[in-house]
């Protein structure tokens, strides 16, 4: 039985709330069954259709691995660097389950350098295949699985995270209404809560004190 590993992230761009990365291990013959039924990048689907999908993906993967990253932890470091880290986490948790059936592994890629997540992948000994790609999502039905699962867990997130602090909108820098909402909060307030991730931009013009300078990688 040979198995497929796709992996992707959901919620690296947003001000406010984690970042999900997911991982969906399926077998080979059953990745076209998940195209056939409407699997496909989270991004095209309705929240209902997301929603369908995840439970489809449920019923259709051999297992499922969720990493949540919080604020905190993207604040303390490059981004990019954390999502590599979670891959890796996300991939020796399978390796070491379903040791010898994983044949290919397929990641949406961020801004990494192919080559450099294709080594980190090789030092924990895996020698199957591995497809490094933007837009992976759109064009492996492994990774459109993963996709709607970490889009999922984002989605249900944020709804937990509404009810404790109203409604902040989408919580994307572009949104007018998440903006609004982090400017009400720091000006009532004087700081900001925890699910707000303090070394994006948008918070050094709208709450300098709060603003978190990331190190700078020494060269």
């Amino acid at each position: 039985m040979s198995l497929v590993l796709g992996i992707d992230e959901a919620g690296k761009g947003p001000v406010v709330g984690s970042m999900f990365v997911a991982g969906v291990v399926i077998r080979e013959d059953r990745v076209q069954a998940l195209r056939k039924l409407g699997v496909k990048n989270s991004k095209l689907l309705t929240k209902h259709m997301r929603n369908v999908m995840f439970n489809i993906v449920k019923t259709y993967a051999e297992k499922i691995y969720v990493r949540e990253v919080k604020p905190e932890v993207i604040d303390k470091t490059n981004i990019n660097n954390v999502l590599l880290g979670e891959f890796l986490n996300i991939i020796k948790d399978a390796l070491e389950e379903f040791y010898g059936k994983i044949k290919l592994i397929i990641i949406d890629l961020p801004s990494i350098s192919p080559s450099k997540v294709k080594q980190a992948i090789m030092l924990l000994g895996f020698r199957g295949n591995i497809v490094v790609e933007h837009f992976a999502d759109k064009k492996y039905a492994a990774v459109s699985a993963a996709s709607i699962v970490a889009k999922t867990y984002r989605e249900k997130h944020i709804g937990e995270l509404k009810k404790i602090y109203g409604d902040f909108g989408s919580g994307y820098p572009s949104d007018v209404k998440t903006v609004s909402w982090i400017k009400d909060f720091y000006r009532k307030e004087g700081y900001l809560p925890p699910i707000v991730r303090k070394s994006w931009k948008t918070i050094r013009k709208i709450a300098p004190t709060e603003y978190v300078e990331k190190k700078k990688k020494k060269r």
